[in-house]
């Protein structure tokens, strides 16, 4: 299971959103491995299943701009923003180390 905020399921059902980035210390998924993408952690439904295509470990600094716009966003301003506000962070740190998680929808819920 991967939660997101529901201001992503429509992009990751449309196509636009097909990266995360993750403050995991270790990666909880593998490469092929499919999961369930929920709003709410505890609750039974979810809204599409995704198949994990690719992680890379890397820093926040290492945001591009094409790497925004997999993540669901125009711009990495935007991306930054977002990221700050997600995760009630009090500014965008760029030393932050994580795994950039991407994936493709394989089923969907209707």
């Amino acid at each position: 299971m991967i939660v997101f905020q529901a201001e992503h399921v429509e992009p990751i059902l449309k196509g636009e959103k097909t990266e995360t980035f993750r403050l995991w210390g270790k990666p909880r998924v593998k490469v092929g491995s499919i999961h369930k993408a929920k709003t709410f952690m505890f609750s039974p439904e979810f809204f599409a299943e995704l198949e994990i295509t690719k992680i890379v470990k890397m820093k926040a600094s290492k945001l591009t701009k094409a790497a925004a716009k997999r993540r669901g966003y125009p711009s990495v301003k935007a991306y930054k923003e977002a990221f700050t506000r997600i995760n009630r962070l009090k500014k965008w740190d760029g030393k932050l180390e994580g795994y950039a998680v991407t994936f493709k929808v394989v089923k969907y819920e209707s």
